[in-house]
């Protein structure tokens, strides 16, 4: 992952740093992606990953 000086340099390269916070709806897991990354709708308890946030990591 690419390194920067402050916050806000960040936030203006969001397409390197986004990830995507997904939450299973039966055992509450979560996992942290990146948008281009793909592991299936199911985890492995059953229950359905979904996306309940985004973060922006610097």
């Amino acid at each position: 992952m690419r390194e920067y000086r402050t916050r806000e340099d960040a936030e203006t390269d969001t397409e390197l740093n986004l990830m995507y916070i997904w939450t299973c709806s039966k055992c509450n897991s979560e996992r942290e992606e990146y948008p281009h990354f793909d592991v299936g709708d199911r985890c492995s308890c059953g229950g359905k990953w979904e996306k309940t946030g985004e973060t922006h990591n610097a």
